[in-house]
C-alpha cells in the first residue's frame, strides 16, 4: 500500500511510468551520496568487483523504498541482523549487470559530493586494473583529490538539470525536521567539506540564512551546517516535496513536521 501511494503520487505529477523510472534513478544518487556507500571488493582470484551500497534504519518505509529502487535500478534488499535482531535494511548491487547500470546512472546523473566522486573514481580504476593489491596500494590516497573538487566547486558550482531530484534524495539521507516543544523550528541540514552543496540548497529555496561552521580539533575536516525556517521557505519546501516526494522514513518525519506547522 505504501508503495503504491508512492507511485501514485509521483504518477501524478510525471503521469508516464517511465517518468517514475527517471525520478528514482535521479533521487537513487542524492540518497547514495548521503547515505551510501561505493565499495572495492574481490572474489577467490583476487580480481576486484564493484558494489554499490545503501544502509538504513530498519522501518517498513525504508524497506519499500529500497524495494522500489531494486525493482527500477537492480540490486537487492535484505535485512542485517545483530544478536539474532534486524537493525538495518540494506540494498546492494553486486553483479555484472546492475553495477554496470549504476555506472551508466551515475554517467547520466553524476555525484555532486566529493567524497562520494573519489570513492567512485578509485573503484573505477580498481576495475579497470583488476588486481587487489593495486587497491591495498592505494586505497589511503584515495581522497588526495577531494580538497581540488572542493575548491573547484565552492567557485564554480552550477546546479545540474537533475538537482530536485537528486535534493529529494538527499534530504531523505542528510535532512533534519527539526522540533522545539513539540512546534517545528527548522530543516537542518549539514555535509563535511562540501561548503557549495549547502549553499546550491540555500539557494535553491531562495534564502539567506547563514551557512555555520563547525572545526574538529581532532581531525582536519571542516563541518558545514544550516537551519532554515520561515513561512517563504516552508511553502517552497512544500512545493518541491509535493513535485519530488520523498519516498522513505524522512517522509513520515516531514508529515508530522507540516501537520505540526500548520496547527
Amino acid at each position: 500500500e505504501v508503495k503504491d501511494n508512492i507511485i501514485n503520487q509521483i504518477l501524478l505529477i510525471n503521469r508516464r511510468n517511465n517518468k517514475l523510472k527517471i525520478y528514482i534513478e535521479k533521487y537513487w544518487v542524492g540518497l547514495l551520496e548521503g547515505d551510501g556507500s561505493i565499495v572495492v571488493r574481490r572474489n577467490k582470484a583476487n580480481k576486484i568487483y564493484g558494489a554499490f551500497e545503501i544502509n538504513l534504519k530498519n522501518l517498513k518505509e525504508n524497506e519499500e523504498m529500497l524495494n522500489l529502487i531494486s525493482e527500477y535500478i537492480g540490486g537487492k534488499t535484505y535485512k542485517e541482523k545483530k544478536n539474532k535482531e534486524i537493525i538495518k535494511v540494506k540494498w546492494v548491487a553486486v553483479s555484472k549487470k546492475d553495477v554496470e547500470n549504476c555506472f551508466n546512472i551515475l554517467t547520466k546523473y553524476p555525484l555532486l559530493l566529493s567524497k562520494k566522486i573519489c570513492q567512485l573514481e578509485h573503484l573505477k580504476e580498481c576495475m579497470k586494473i583488476n588486481d587487489w593489491d593495486y587497491h591495498l596500494k592505494t586505497r589511503d590516497n584515495k581522497y588526495n583529490d577531494q580538497i581540488n573538487i572542493v575548491n573547484n566547486y565552492n567557485n564554480n558550482f552550477i546546479l545540474p538539470s537533475y538537482f530536485n531530484s537528486w535534493l529529494s534524495g538527499f534530504i531523505e539521507a542528510e535532512g533534519c525536521f527539526r522540533l522545539q516543544n513539540n512546534k517545528p523550528s527548522s530543516f537542518y541540514i549539514s555535509q563535511n567539506e562540501d561548503k557549495y552543496i549547502l549553499n546550491a540548497i540555500r539557494n535553491y529555496f531562495n534564502c539567506n540564512h547563514k551557512i555555520g561552521i563547525h572545526k574538529d580539533i581532532r581531525s582536519s575536516r571542516i563541518h558545514y551546517r544550516i537551519s532554515l525556517s520561515g513561512k517563504p521557505f516552508i511553502k517552497l519546501l512544500n512545493d518541491h516535496l509535493f513535485k519530488y516526494p520523498l519516498l522513505g522514513n524522512k517522509r513520515v518525519s516531514y508529515n508530522i513536521w507540516l501537520n505540526l506547522y500548520n496547527q
